[in-house]
């Protein structure tokens, strides 16, 4: 119910916590892996990553449902951030702004990864999916 209300209410606290949970995870295994499990509340059952530039129409491929990525996030019109969206069913349950600088996943963009699949590492200058 809470990461409802941070997606819901648009509170920047909320995604900024997620966003440095991905940080902090980044920095202790030494920028290597990422377990998106540990991140974005216990509501998800999927969660989507958009790269720069993303869209709209993007989001509603990826998601298979509507989403205003463009007006919830500044994606659209940035090359300095990634997007990871938390979903539940067909609702939205967090999403978060995360800064390509403290670790990129631009290789992801339009994929999504469910709750028992998220552990992601690093490859050359992106994360992907673990093997």
């Amino acid at each position: 119910m809470l990461s409802f209300m941070l997606a819901s209410c648009g509170d920047w606290a909320g995604q900024s916590r997620i966003s440095s949970e991905i940080e902090r995870q980044i920095s202790q295994t030494n920028g290597q892996t990422v377990n998106l499990s540990e991140v974005g509340g216990p509501e998800w059952e999927r969660v989507c990553i958009f790269g720069p530039y993303s869209n709209n129409t993007m989001a509603r491929k990826a998601l298979g449902f509507a989403w205003d990525l463009e007006a919830n996030t500044s994606i659209s019109l940035s090359d300095s951030i990634n997007v990871f969206v938390f979903v539940k069913g067909s609702s939205v349950v967090a999403y978060t702004e995360h800064s390509r600088r403290l670790g990129d996943f631009w290789r992801l963009s339009g994929h999504c990864f469910n709750r028992d699949r998220p552990v992601l590492v690093k490859s050359e200058d992106s994360f992907v999916e673990a093997p």
